[in-house]
């Protein structure tokens, strides 16, 4: 997993491992998962310019394109391989933690994340949830300086994507976070 050891590697799973067995009981006829994982990314331009190795923001970065070709041949792969018509019903992101390098960054991934939100869902609709799956995505943790565990970025710019989260998840019934704490 490129998030957590530097390097992608197929040896190595995520937190989808233990989420496969909770959607292996919830949907016994079969749960497809599509990851794309990219170490060092960050949701905005301004978190590139920060500091971070890439972005999902459309019109800047490459892995918006990326997603969108891997999410093409993911679904073709499905009907070819298998006979199958993938039907999203939810999708799960981490991104924050490449926009907490500085102030700028996290101001911006507080105006972004809903219309992130928004692009996810349109690309992912399917058949039975339209555009209205809902979203997870996990909460950063804080910063030392405030208790937290994470050195990565300035505090400030952590709590305020910490709080832009809580504020997306507050407005959006569809938006939910999951947390260490």
């Amino acid at each position: 997993n490129a998030n957590t050891l530097g390097a992608p590697s197929s040896l190595f799973y995520g937190p989808e491992a233990a989420l496969l067995t909770v959607l292996k009981a919830r949907f016994p006829d079969g749960v497809a998962l599509f990851k794309m994982a990219q170490g060092g990314a960050s949701l905005t331009t301004e978190g590139v310019t920060a500091g971070a190795l890439n972005t999902f923001d459309p019109a800047a970065g490459t892995l918006w394109d990326e997603m969108g070709v891997a999410w093409q041949a993911a679904k073709l792969s499905m009907l070819r391989d298998f006979g199958l018509v993938p039907d999203v019903v939810g999708a799960i992101y981490l991104l924050g933690d490449n926009d907490a390098f500085d102030t700028t960054a996290s101001t911006a991934y507080a105006s972004k994340l809903p219309t992130f939100n928004t692009q996810v869902r349109e690309r992912f609709t399917t058949r039975s949830t339209g555009s209205d799956f809902g979203i997870v995505s996990h909460k950063i943790v804080a910063h030392v300086e405030d208790g937290g565990p994470s050195t990565h970025g300035t505090a400030a710019a952590r709590e305020a994507i910490r709080a832009a989260q809580s504020a997306r998840a507050a407005a959006d019934s569809r938006f939910a976070l999951t947390s260490d704490a």
